[in-house]
């Protein structure tokens, strides 16, 4: 059983990113190729996502594949931001159908999932309770997806706050990956709703990465990724491939 005194050779963190955390699934699939495996996750956002199934048993390709062939896939692929707020109830519903427990203490390996009390203005870290409540909550994008309330606490996206959480791995982990998959690149044009939205979502929460940077052992940050919107589902399978590859080309180098 996790404690706070439980001590693990490598620790992984997974940033949130929308669509783009596509790409955690490429670079744990790389890592596990090379016998990396890490026994303890900490997550946000789309990274929750990512870890909670991770966590509970699924394969980096296996999690792929239930993105590829559910309805919260053909939903977000034609997703329009200027429609208005996207309902959650198409990731509660692939989450509750997938997911082989209901609490995250009863995970194959201990999670923690970051979300944004928009009350206090302060990071939550949940390690107990439904997972499906914490991980829509972490996952809840503002001017995307609605606040999720859980126990009378409106929550939003755990990423405004904290969107590289390594906090909690700090002095329990020999190693510590981060990935983060929601790099900025410059912009000059901003002609559309989705450009704009896009922009301040990142802006909102880049600022708070850079800090945590200097903390990994090792930073994984797949080259290629500021190519896709937040909201580009459709592309999985291709940013899938650029956080393996990426990943790939950086173990060899750390190999030779």
């Amino acid at each position: 059983m996790d404690t706070e005194n439980t001590l693990y050779k490598t620790g992984i963190v997974l940033s949130g990113g929308g669509a783009r955390g596509f790409a955690h699934l490429g670079v744990l699939k790389a890592l596990n190729e090379n016998n990396v495996y890490p026994q303890i996750i900490s997550s946000v956002s789309a990274g929750s996502i990512v870890g909670v199934l991770y966590a509970d048993g699924y394969t980096p390709d296996e999690i792929l594949s239930i993105f590829e062939t559910t309805d919260l896939y053909r939903m977000l692929r034609f997703y329009r931001p200027s429609l208005g707020v996207l309902k959650a109830a198409g990731l509660r519903k692939l989450l509750t159908k997938h997911l082989k427990v209901e609490r995250i203490e009863d995970l194959k390996m201990p999670v923690i999932i970051s979300a944004t009390d928009f009350g206090s203005a302060t990071t939550e870290y949940f390690t107990h309770g439904s997972i499906v409540d914490a991980v829509m909550a972490s996952s809840a994008i503002p001017l995307v997806l609605k606040p999720y309330t859980i126990n009378g606490k409106m929550y939003v996206d755990g990423g405004l706050m904290n969107n590289l959480p390594i906090e909690p791995l700090l002095g329990r982990c020999d190693d510590i990956i981060g990935v983060n998959v929601n790099p900025v690149k410059e912009m000059t044009q901003f002609n559309s709703f989705r450009n704009y939205a896009d922009r301040v979502l990142h802006l909102a929460i880049r600022a708070n990465v850079t800090n945590n940077i200097q903390k990994c052992d090792m930073y994984i940050e797949p080259e290629g990724l500021t190519n896709f919107q937040l909201f580009k589902v459709s592309a999985a399978r291709e940013i899938f491939d650029i956080g393996y590859k990426h990943t790939k080309r950086l173990l060899q180098k750390e190999n030779q």
